[in-house]
């Protein structure tokens, strides 16, 4: 039942692509909610349709480079301090797109960080990094 009335208002019924329902209160008018519900079925055909979420194939480094070069360089003293930052983070998610970066993901990241080890010169004692320098690494600007 695409079309059905309730409390005197006709009332679409249909399916995204990813299996959602959708049901949308279209007003008194019968025969506008079935042009309606038409023009929403030829959306979904056409892949025209403005509710399913479309993920844009940006990747990390990409995105890093375009917020170093348009952000961080025209707007902060510290963007150097940026371009260090971002330079670790792209070693490590280097060819993902932003969308497939997850909570997951960053936890992996700070594992991974803590247990990388600095001052591997000579005269230096090795030493991992601390959870604070990690967690700096992700949230530059509020420490």
């Amino acid at each position: 039942m695409p079309v059905y009335l309730r409390n005197g208002n006709y009332y679409i019924d249909y399916s995204l692509p990813n299996g959602k329902r959708k049901r949308e209160m279209i007003g008194p008018d019968k025969k506008l909610a079935e042009i309606v519900l038409y023009k929403k079925k030829v959306e979904i055909a056409e892949g025209k349709f403005l509710d399913i979420d479309k993920k844009e194939n940006i990747k990390f480094e990409d995105f890093a480079n375009e917020y170093l070069n348009i952000h961080a360089k025209q707007h902060k003293k510290s963007w150097k301090t940026d371009f260090h930052i971002i330079k670790i983070l792209k070693r490590f998610f280097k060819g993902k797109y932003l969308y497939e970066i997850g909570s997951q993901d960053i936890e992996y990241f700070k594992i991974s960080r803590q247990k990388e080890t600095v001052g591997l010169k000579e005269k230096d004692n090795p030493r991992t990094i601390s959870n604070a320098t990690v967690k700096y690494f992700l949230c530059p600007d509020q420490s």
